[in-house]
């Protein structure tokens, strides 16, 4: 089809309404929602969200009971509004509501299901409750219905049993303190209540009891086609109901005592199942203090296993929902007090259960996160010191969720603390200690653009995608081209919910240029948000940039919305004209020439102030003529021509210009700069010589530690220069920051530098240099130079020995970095000598030794963790390697089972999975 006579986009028409359809759509709805399959799931999100998610959890929480088969991924606010959904027929509307907005026909459908009194129905009114703000009287009275009792349907039709209702009549003016009453005083009242309902019912109550002792019993006969299948609801129902009605009675105004005194009332019933209990308990802690809540304090620690039960997991989720709902209250406890105080003074406003301190001597990983979450969001003076510890905890597990929790703190040392992992730490974790800097300051996290990590810059694109800025919007059109189709992917779905018109861009971008996942994943998102249909699939760069245009035109899109993606190439021209081959050949000379006569002329001279004057006015229109000039010298000629900068007012030369000075302090600040620099945009080539010419002459270890980060990120040659000087450092901080170079970078140049310090006499300087060895990429540094091949290396020659000299030479600490670098190497002894650590009589070795086991990506080492698994008796070491065959075996090749199955009956379905696996002789 030519492109000249047909569009390459099309609108789509939507279907009249008919009242067929409608019966269609409502069928298809009441047979998704007829069966009673609901599962938890966790309602605190990844630590990769960072603090932002946790804090939008106030308006928007995640729900923990969902129906398989309908999946709940938004929360309506409390403060939408309602749209005149009469406007949205109109074309320039349509582009500016925003994105994926709540279907009006599926709430009329789920609206008018709910009043039914059925299991579709029930589930109905579930759903319901989270894609509403309020609810009705009647949604909201069944699901209290379903919560507190125990109602039966038919398994066949759905349909509710019809029995004798009880009513539970609250009197008109609440009592504050049902929470304060004895536990056994309000069980006692909701007897009476149930007793005087049951004196009514008479007779017919004796009829059901009955009935439902013949239906148990063994010699039941089978029902016909035409009687009723009375199922009672499961325990997870009921739990899913509590949940969504204590949400909506959050959501109610009102006095909260009255709200919640139904459900707190129910808390008294010892019949009820744990479950629903747990639930309540949880839901009732959004608006009241967990220490007033019924039954939860009784909730105390299994200190015969030390493991989480569900119970104590109420306990801690309802703690920390409080502490995320209610600011902390004025008069809390200052840090500086905190060594005087005991555990009573720690709550003076008596909120939290007696028992939650015990918490804080557990190790076990999922007490340690949960704990360190509450002190962070209750602000409590010990949470600064409980995290720092924490990220020091046996299990990696916890160091994410604890860097996400400090990220909620607010005192400056805290981000202090955070600066410090996001410098030493890689990937996730160095992630999510930016996202919590990123609350006090987001230029720290925009700095990160061009991190080397991809999930840095995919946390980059999802911070970018809650700020709707013009910096945003430029941010992600620059990741929407990432060298990683991951990155580009997250940075089209960070933009799912901004408005048409500012979503435009990025996704045009992604479209136009980006890799095939990428363009069919902005291809989709176009179609659904414009209601249209994309005609060319196998299309060219010149035929989807018209497509741009058709949808930009039709939906009157501003014009500079989609100037910023279809004028990509003029944008780079520009940019072009300011380069050195662009500078016309006459200034270039008269340039050369204002500089041999600033060189020629002596201090003080005139012509030489003329030729300053001269050498200003050029460089004001063209500023990058300095940095061709300086990338030519070196030496003493670059350093009195990055004088001769300096004297002309540029930053960058006079900040280069104050290393070179007598005085500490200006010694200290400009190295910080050159961090800071570094840190938005690498360095030049000629500064990096510079640094290089001063590090190893420079005797202060902070200056030294500021241009080492300076160069971190860099890999070109001048910056490997730096990296050198820094390995043979006379500082021992010094030479560590140099192996750490290594290890972050992998260059291969650099191994020869590390032999020396294999053998370091400083042992923090040896470890370093031993990591950083099994990073290099380089086999040099397995076996060494021979010792008769360097004249440096002495008689023995061991300045130039390798990692496999230092086995059987080192303590057994510093001997498993050894091995770990070995392996990572490819070197077979590495190997042997790391699957005979698996079976080491310390139980932490065997867990590290399995763990790098799993970091190798080695498939063959599945088979050895499953037989390992057959006589291993330690709990962490069992975790450990469930943990490493997840991380062997594809998601798509391991084996289903239950997620409640204890580690040995995991292991065993391991072993059976992998007997399958195995051809048949």
């Amino acid at each position: 089809m030519a492109l000249n006579s047909a569009p390459l986009v099309s609108v789509s028409q939507p279907a009249q309404p008919s009242q067929q359809n409608v019966i269609v759509a409502d069928s298809a709805l009441r047979k998704r929602l007829f069966h009673d399959h609901w599962r938890a799931v966790e309602i605190w999100p990844e630590s990769i969200a960072g603090p932002q998610a946790l804090e939008a959890l106030q308006q928007a929480p995640l729900v923990r009971w969902e129906l398989q088969t309908v999946q709940l991924n938004e929360t309506a606010s409390p403060t939408e509004t309602e749209e005149n959904q009469d406007e949205q027929t109109s074309r320039k509307t349509a582009s500016k509501t925003p994105h994926r907005e709540q279907s009006l026909q599926q709430l009329i459908d789920l609206q008018l299901l709910a009043a039914e009194d059925s299991l579709p129905g029930w589930n109905a009114c579930i759903q319901l409750a989270w894609k509403q703000p309020r609810v009705d009287a009647q949604v909201l009275a069944t699901l209290q219905k379903i919560a507190l009792n125990s109602p039966r349907y038919d398994a066949k039709t759905g349909l509710v049993e019809t029995a004798p209702a009880v009513v539970v009549e609250l009197p008109e003016q609440p009592q504050p303190e049902w929470w304060q009453r004895p536990f056994t005083t309000a069980a006692e009242q909701l007897k009476t209540v149930g007793k005087q309902t049951a004196d009514e019912s008479g007779k017919q109550t004796d009829d059901s009891e009955k009935t439902a002792a013949e239906t148990t019993s063994a010699d039941v006969k089978k029902p016909t086609a035409s009687e009723p299948e009375w199922q009672s609801l499961s325990d997870r129902f009921r739990a899913a109901a509590a949940e969504a009605w204590c949400w909506q009675l959050h959501q109610l105004p009102g006095d909260v005592e009255q709200n919640f005194a139904a459900a707190g009332l129910a808390l008294s019933d010892t019949d009820l199942p744990d479950l629903v209990r747990w639930e309540l308990q949880r839901g009732i802690a959004r608006s009241v203090p967990p220490r007033r809540i019924p039954g939860l304090s009784e909730l105390t620690r299994d200190q015969q296993t030390g493991r989480l039960s569900d119970a104590e997991q109420t306990l801690l989720d309802a703690c920390i929902t409080y502490a995320l709902h209610n600011p902390v209250p004025a008069g809390a406890t200052d840090a500086s007090d905190a060594i005087m105080l005991d555990e009573q003074n720690l709550d003076p406003h008596r909120l939290w259960p007696t028992g939650l301190w015990e918490y804080r001597w557990s190790d076990n990983s999922d007490v340690v996160v949960r704990f360190g979450l509450w002190l962070a969001l209750a602000d409590d003076p010990l949470a600064e010191s409980y995290l720092r510890q924490a990220l020091q905890h046996i299990e990696p597990a916890v160091h994410a969720p604890t860097l996400r929790s400090l990220g909620l703190l607010n005192s400056d040392t805290a981000r202090e603390a955070l600066k410090v992992q996001s410098q030493e730490r890689q990937g996730t974790a160095r992630a999510i200690a930016l996202l919590g800097l990123a609350r006090a300051d987001k230029a720290t996290l925009y700095a990160a653009l061009n991190d080397e990590s991809a999930t840095v810059r995919a946390a980059v694109a999802k911070f970018a995608a809650g700020e709707q800025s013009s910096r945003a919007v430029s941010v992600l059109r620059q990741l929407v081209e990432d060298d990683d189709p991951a990155v580009q992917q997250a940075a089209v779905l960070s933009v799912e919910d901004w408005q048409n018109d500012r979503a435009f861009p990025i996704l045009a971008a992604a479209f136009e240029r980006g890799a095939v996942p990428t363009r069919k994943l902005a291809r989709r998102e176009l179609e659904t948000r414009f209601d249209l249909v994309i005609a060319a699939l196998d299309d060219d760069a010149a035929q989807r940039r018209q497509t741009l245009q058709q949808i930009a035109q039709r939906f009157e899109l501003s014009a500079d919305a989609f100037q910023l993606s279809l004028q990509e190439a003029q944008s780079q021209s520009q940019q072009t004209l300011s380069s050195r081959d662009a500078i016309p050949d006459e200034i270039r000379h008269a340039y050369a020439t204002a500089l041999k006569r600033w060189e020629a002329a002596p201090m003080g001279d005139v012509a030489r102030e003329l030729a300053e004057e001269q050498l200003a006015d050029v460089l004001a229109d063209y500023p990058q003529l300095f940095h061709a000039d300086l990338d030519s010298l070196a030496g003493d000629q670059l350093a009195k021509r990055v004088e001769l900068y300096a004297r002309l007012d540029i930053k960058l030369c006079s900040t280069v210009r104050e290393l070179k000075r007598n005085d500490l302090y200006q010694r200290r600040r400009s190295a910080r700069q050159l961090s800071t620099q570094a840190s938005e945009k690498t360095l030049p080539a000629w500064v990096c010589r510079m640094l290089a010419e001063h590090l190893p002459g420079e005797q202060d270890v902070h200056v030294c530690r500021s241009l080492m980060q300076a160069v971190e990120h860099d890999t070109t040659p001048e910056a490997r220069l730096v990296a050198e000087a820094a390995l043979v450092h006379a500082w021992p901080d010094v030479r560590i920051q140099g192996c750490r170079y290594v290890e972050r970078q992998r260059l291969p140049q650099l191994a020869p530098f590390l032999l020396p310090l294999l053998h370091e006499r400083n042992p923090s300087v040896q470890q370093a240099a031993i990591q950083a060895a099994g990073y290099c990429r380089n086999p040099l540094v397995i076996d060494g130079f021979p010792a008769q091949a360097s004249e440096k290396a002495g008689k023995t020659g061991r300045a130039c020995a390798g990692l496999r000299s230092l086995l059987g030479a080192v303590p057994s600490t510093v001997e498993f970095e050894v091995i770990a670098s070995l392996a990572r190497l490819g070197d077979d002894q590495g190997r042997t000598e790391l699957l005979k650590l698996c079976y080491s009589p310390l139980a932490e070795r065997r867990i590290q030794a399995i763990r790098l086991l799993a970091e190798l990506q080695d498939s063959s080492a599945v088979d050895h963790l499953i037989r390992l698994g057959w006589t291993e008796q330690d709990p962490g070491v069992r975790t450990a390697i469930l943990q490493g065959l997840e991380t062997l075996v594809p998601a798509e090749r391991r084996p289903k089972f239950p997620a409640s199955l204890d580690a040995r009956a995991q292991l065993e379905q391991w072993a059976e999975w992998r007997e399958q696996q195995r051809p048949a002789a």
